[in-house]
């Protein structure tokens, strides 16, 4: 009868190991589980009792946490003396058996869900904490693959602001008011325990460790009711979580934010200067060739503020009546020397210097003023290459956009005026369908002057001249460029916004719902 009760105790035990690999929370070891299975958790204390021998007892401060599933592992890394005792005295089935009665005889206990991929780490503070094992991370309550199976670019994470007490290991740690802005990710937990200055994670670490602190502020974030998001971030960036913006993040060094994309920052490109001409605004009586041609009015009226270097240009694209007088009556090589002596005689001159890849556009505020060709930016008195679209994200495609006013022109041939209040708001990588599709009458004008790919490469030029920015728009979206903001898009149909892509309806959202409760 002995030996019989013997054999089934070891039956039972070897039952018990063939699921155990995991840990003891206050040790560093790791064990390995891919399934979710359900499982009995309690932290033990007190009296411990091995086939009715007394093996000592656990004190509180340093109570056992673990779970059936893993006892097997605990036990033979405990290094507590009543569980030494006990293996002392009895074979380690006795001691898992006798644990096991001991942990569902605990009046606080838990019947723990683990998930796929996860080990269990059980603590006062969440009975069924888990961390995942190598090449999963966590997200949620589930442990997703390091390895992305679409989107290589991205990682998420859940973010949140929480606030009130924090407790670790059962100890009230203080509380974070709201003031002082506890808004963090769960994928950078390590780091910001050890950088923060907040003090209940100061007084924490003080009293736990810091696998012990970040499973609290884990649980914290996940059941928080406050702000918070499953968040995605792009390569190259690091996570800024802020109460404005949980998903917030700033790219690393050497990338520059472009849409919802860190891209590599491109090399200042630097110019040379053209040769240096005189500009000038003049007013007063214009002839050519001794003849009385009208005159140039003052500022707001029909002042004449151009450059020498332009004048040919200039003569036969202006509305100027003055110039258009001298060209009924001269050749333009006689208006253009005309105009170049009026401007070297004139009092409110300058000898301007534009640097390659530009246009003059003398003003009387800014008589050296210019504006950068097609394919290049200002940057401070130069025209550097505006950068071919650099993306790490397959997903978006890079364009310019602006909302472009004033005249409109096609070749020499002036098309008209957009006013201000009219400005069309649009970007480059849509143009051809917008240009079919407006009203405006200098854009219909063009139309029927030159074609559609004339047209386009004038907005094109006008659009890279004007306030604009650089928009990072995602797959199955088209761009709605306004005033108030350049870069906005609106998902296609079928496609919604979801981590600022259109992602399609019914699939991606509902997953994450169900997941996640948010």
């Amino acid at each position: 009868m002995h030996y019989t009760t013997l054999a089934s105790l070891t039956l039972v035990a070897l039952s018990q190991l063939s699921q155990a690999v995991v840990i003891i929370p206050r040790s560093n070891d790791v064990g390995v589980s891919t399934t979710a299975s359900s499982t009995i958790c309690a932290c033990i204390s007190g009296s411990i009792t091995v086939a009715n021998k007394d093996c000592g007892s656990i004190a509180v401060s340093d109570e056992l946490c673990t779970c059936v599933s893993i006892l097997a592992d605990t036990v033979s890394k405990c290094k507590l003396s009543p569980i030494k005792t006990a293996l002392s005295i009895a074979s380690s089935a006795q001691v898992v058996l006798s644990l096991t009665d001991k942990i569902k005889t605990q009046p606080t206990q838990a019947t723990c869900t683990h998930p796929d991929n996860s080990t269990p780490v059980c603590t006062s503070v969440d009975l069924c904490g888990f961390t995942c094992n190598d090449g999963y991370s966590k997200v949620g309550n589930t442990c997703v693959s390091n390895t992305p199976t679409t989107d290589v670019s991205t990682v998420s994470t859940v973010c949140g602001c929480i606030s009130g007490t924090f407790n670790v290991r059962g100890k009230n740690c203080g509380s974070f008011a709201a003031s002082d802005g506890l808004c963090t990710c769960i994928s950078i937990l390590d780091t910001f325990v050890a950088s923060t200055t907040l003090s209940p994670i100061k007084v924490a670490l003080g009293i736990a460790s810091s696998v012990d602190v970040i499973a609290a502020l884990t649980s914290t974030i996940n059941t928080s009711t406050g702000p918070k998001s499953v968040c995605t971030h792009p390569s190259n960036s690091s996570p800024s979580c802020s109460s404005n913006d949980i998903c917030g993040f700033t790219c690393k060094s050497g990338f520059t934010k472009s849409g919802n994309s860190c891209v590599p920052t491109p090399p200042p490109a630097t110019s040379v200067t053209v040769s240096s001409t005189v500009c000038a605004c003049v007013s007063g009586a214009f002839s050519v060739r001794g003849k009385s041609c009208g005159s140039f009015g003052i500022s707001g009226g029909d002042e004449l503020c151009t450059c020498i270097s332009v004048l040919d240009t200039f003569v036969t694209s202006t509305t100027l009546s003055p110039i258009k007088l001298g060209l009924s009556i001269a050749s333009s090589a006689d208006v253009v020397l005309s105009l170049t002596d009026k401007i070297n005689t004139g009092s409110h001159k300058s000898t301007c210097s534009h640097p390659d890849n530009s246009t003059p556009a003398c003003t009387s505020s800014n008589i050296c003023g210019f504006t950068c060709k097609a394919g290049f930016t200002k940057s401070g008195n130069s025209c550097v290459a505006i950068p071919p679209p650099t993306t790490v994200d397959v997903s978006v495609s890079t364009t310019v956009c602006a909302c472009i006013s004033g005249t409109i022109t096609l070749g020499s041939t002036d098309c008209g005026s957009i006013s201000t209040s009219d400005a069309l708001c649009t970007c480059t990588s849509v143009l051809a369908d917008v240009i079919v599709k407006t009203s405006l009458s200098p854009i219909k004008k063009a139309l029927t002057i030159g074609s559609s790919l004339d047209v386009v490469a004038s907005l094109t030029a006008k659009i890279n001249s004007s306030p604009r920015s650089t928009c990072s728009h995602p797959d199955n979206s088209t761009p709605s460029c306004t005033q108030s903001n350049l870069c906005a898009f609106t998902c296609n149909n079928g496609f919604k916004l979801g981590g600022g892509k259109c992602v399609k309806q019914g699939l991606l959202s509902g997953l994450l719902s169900s997941i996640f409760h948010f």
